[in-house]
């Protein structure tokens, strides 16, 4: 879908959010079973999207930060003890904050989705679990948008 929060420059620059809906075909078994106690938190359909934490200013467009007092007294004094490159606060420029995380959305909206559906595979009740801990563990390890 089109991300309406970026206006007429979505169309501009192409800017697409997508997210991966799933589809447990064999749901009603795993709820005659007992294997899937609560259908509202494990619907037939549902959606897993990933969100970056500053959208827009810091994930698509970096942030401008200004020179603070502090860094000016620094700078004329030429005190640079800091060996820190990680961004910061303090620091001059432009800066980027990318930080993203997953989103479980236990539904889905066909409507919201501006380009469609495109089927990619097939996933069996197992592997699902299998998939939720791997999203969990990539986000940990790779939190960049």
């Amino acid at each position: 879908q089109v991300i309406a929060s970026l206006g007429m420059m979505a169309e501009v620059v192409e800017a697409n959010h997508a997210g991966m809906v799933f589809k447990i075909t064999n749901h009603a078994e795993l709820v005659a079973s007992g294997e899937i106690a609560d259908v509202k938190l494990v619907p037939e359909e549902f959606t897993v999207e990933w969100y970056a934490a500053n959208f827009p200013f810091g994930a698509f467009l970096p942030r401008v930060v200004e020179p603070s007092e502090e860094e000016d007294n620094a700078a004329a004094s030429n005190d640079d003890d800091d060996d820190d490159d990680s961004p910061s606060v303090s620091k001059t420029g432009l800066r980027w904050e990318n930080e993203s995380w997953a989103y479980y959305n236990p539904t889905y909206n066909p409507a919201r989705w501006s380009k469609g559906r495109t089927l990619i595979g097939t996933v069996g009740g197992s592997a699902i679990r299998e998939y939720g801990q791997w999203v969990v563990d990539y986000c940990t390890n790779n939190p960049g948008y």
